[in-house]
């Protein structure tokens, strides 16, 4: 029994409901004094990383990681 591909329907619609739980949670932490800039600088120091672009961290998880730094 092999399994069905995923549509690109159904991929559209796992991604939004992500990003319905996702951008909140950012917006929310992005509320927290100083983490925007933590976050910016994250990503420039990221970005100056020798990776490919599926490689490097997106805002959100530098978000999240600047959050837990400033903890």
């Amino acid at each position: 029994m092999s399994a069905q591909p995923i549509t690109p329907a159904e991929i559209n619609r796992r991604n939004s409901e992500l990003w319905e739980k996702e951008t909140p949670e950012t917006m929310r932490l992005l509320q927290t004094d100083g983490l925007l800039e933590c976050a910016m600088a994250d990503l420039e120091e990221d970005a100056a990383r020798p990776l490919s672009l599926g490689q490097h961290k997106s805002l959100e998880i530098a978000v999240r990681d600047s959050n837990l730094r400033l903890l």
